[in-house]
Order: C-alpha cells, then structure tokens, then sequence
C-alpha cells in the first residue's frame, strides 16, 4: 500500500515519488523497509531498510539504496493521419484528421507548412493535451495545383511530422446548353432551313394562282358560271306561230 506521495530530491531533480514503508517489530527490534519511486513511470528510486535496538545507546542500522542514474524523463506521443491524400475544388475546403497518442499527459504543440505558395491550411486545435483530447482537424483552400503539406508536432525534446498530398482541381466546366437534345447552333440551323423552305412553297403557290390576263385558264382554275355575280332572269321559251299570242 502507497503511504504517501511527495516531492523529493534526486539526482539534484525534484521528483513527485511514491512512498511505500513497510515496518514491523520483532522481539523488541524495530524494522522499516521503505521503496520510494517515481510517480508517473513507476522507476524505483530508493530501497532502504533500517534496523532500530530501543534499549541501547546507538542502536540503529539502517542500509539505503539509492538510484542515482536516474534516466531523465522524456515522455514521447505518436501521430496519425486519417488520409494522407486529399482533392478537392477551387474554392472548397477538404479536412482530414489528425490523431494524437501517448503514455503519458502531455500536451503537443502543433504547425503546419505548405509548398508551393498558394494554400491556406488551418488546425482546429493548435495545441493538444493528450489526455483530455487526441484530436485535431486540418483545413486547406487555396488556388487550383499540387501542394505537399505538412503537419508538425513539438512536445518537451520530442518532434515527429505527418506529410500529405493536397489537389486543387479547376472548378469543373458547365455541361452544354442543348436544345431538343442539339447544340444551340445545330438547332438554329435546322430552323433557318426549315423557315426557308416553307417561304419557298408558299412563294411558288402564290406565282401559280397568279398567272398573266390572256393565257389559258388552267383546269383547275374556277370557270366563269361558278364565278358569282348579279344573278340573271331564264330566257323567254319560243312562241308558238299559231297561238293567238303570237297574232298580236
């Protein structure tokens, strides 16, 4: 069981250290074996045992171990990339996400570069603790090529770097404007012949039904008794010579 956790000195470092103490008392003898070792890592810093006689004049042993190669403390963190390849279009922002891990609590300060000029890239988190968040979101926009970004992360004396391919694409052109299926020009054309072709039929009936005073009337043309006009009386029936109307 953990007596107590404190700051002690160790190799001229402070250390925050756990405190174990076993004791125990045999036949008037006292007796303490404590370990004393580094909070976070759990690295055994001391181990002593001290031996105590109540009853005489300096009666005590103690013997002490004490670590004085203590490693100095350099946690380390890892990252990934959800996509390590993006395309997008001019004017359209593509995100992919960087993942941080680590042992141990510490927090990674993060920068991005780009080459060549012309893109604009953005974290949503710019430092990340990795013990209360292990995300962070990357945001480019920028003008139509192929850039090479990268993303770097700075915790203590650690530095690791994640790099991407980012594609700008041109903004992808309109479709054809058709009409009935035709380009406009095609369409237009097709009307233009068609307008002409009926002006030219209409033209050369109009020339037929008009045709010059004195030539012969074709068969089809109406004949003078279906012409209308002022209708006229029947002509008189012949006289008969012998009737007495005709002696008159």
């Amino acid at each position: 069981m953990i007596n107590e956790t404190v700051v002690a000195n160790y190799a001229q470092s402070s250390w925050a250290v756990n405190v174990w103490n076993f004791t125990f008392d045999v036949a008037g003898l006292h007796q303490a074996i404590p370990y004393v070792w580094e909070e976070s890592s759990g690295l055994l810093l001391e181990h002593s045992y001290l031996l105590s006689y109540p009853n005489l004049e300096n009666g005590s042993l103690e013997i002490k171990a004490t670590r004085t190669n203590i490693p100095e403390s350099n946690p380390d963190f890892a990252m990934t990339l959800s996509n390590d390849s993006l395309t997008t279009l001019v004017n359209t922002t593509a995100t992919t996400t960087l993942t941080l891990s680590s042992p141990d609590n510490l927090s990674v300060n993060l920068a991005i570069s780009s080459s060549p000029t012309g893109l604009t890239c953005s974290m949503s988190s710019s430092i990340v603790n990795v013990k209360t968040s292990t995300d962070s979101t990357l945001f480019c926009k920028g003008a139509a090529g192929t850039y090479q970004v990268t993303i770097s992360g700075t915790s203590g004396a650690k530095s690791h770097a994640k790099a991407l391919t980012y594609q700008v694409n041109g903004v992808a052109p309109a479709a054809p404007v058709t009409i009935l299926g035709l380009s406009p020009t095609t369409f237009y054309a097709i009307l233009v012949a068609v307008v002409a072709a009926v002006i030219a039929v209409t033209a050369f009936v109009t020339l037929r039904k008009r045709k010059p005073a004195g030539e012969q009337v074709s068969p089809t043309a109406p004949q003078p008794s279906e012409i209308p006009g002022p209708s006229m009386p029947p002509p008189a029936p012949p006289q008969d010579p012998a009737s007495p109307t005709s002696q008159l």
